[in-house]
């Protein structure tokens, strides 16, 4: 386990920085697309015709290249209004319970998405002579990113979950052992 988790750290670190640069250089590009479909627009009286799903497309790419980089950094969409209210070990049991929802929900969704992707091979885009399966590519490749995200978020919160009841043990016994010195104290003939 000692040797599992700095290795998943590091394969998730190493992806979203990858993803997370690609969704920059992709950002980059669809902006230049818009500019020259603007441009084509403005000055030629003739728009182009593909700049516009090539537009789409890399928005969807942008879109699931830094989904897994924003649950990791927990940069996403949540509701923890109602968390204030549980004390703090029901909230990492709860947090315990997304992570796995979320794991399965990632294997399910990755699952479906290579689906996805096999039937693009036969599908091309409408303006672009491209097949649709390769804008689909970066579904699998995300959901697969999100799910390893899960699993090591998942074993850090079962780490401190352990790491608590373990400290809440250890306080138990020696306030245990704090009672029985005292009783034996008390007990003793010389007493307070």
């Amino acid at each position: 386990m000692n040797l599992v988790i700095p290795i998943l750290t590091r394969w998730n670190i190493l992806v979203s920085c990858a993803f997370r640069w690609l969704a920059v250089c992709l950002v980059v590009l669809m902006t230049s697309v818009i500019l020259l479909q603007i441009g084509s627009r403005l000055f030629f009286d003739s728009p182009l015709a593909w700049p516009e799903e090539a537009a789409k497309a890399m928005m969807v790419w942008i879109s699931f290249l830094v989904a897994p980089a924003a649950y990791r950094s927990e940069h996403n969409i949540r509701m923890d209004f109602l968390l204030r209210v549980f004390p703090h070990f029901l909230k990492q049991v709860l947090a315990v319970f997304c992570h796995i929802s979320i794991l399965f929900l990632a294997l399910i969704l990755f699952r479906e998405s290579l689906k996805m992707v096999e039937r693009g091979l036969w599908i091309k885009a409408s303006t672009m002579d491209i097949n649709m399966a390769f804008i689909y590519a970066v579904l699998p490749l995300s959901f697969a990113s999100i799910a390893t995200v899960s699993v090591e978020k998942l074993i850090f919160e079962l780490i401190k979950i352990w790491q608590a009841v373990g400290a809440r043990g250890k306080r138990t016994r020696l306030r245990r052992q704090s009672h029985d010195q005292l009783e034996t104290f008390s007990q003793s003939p010389q007493g307070f």
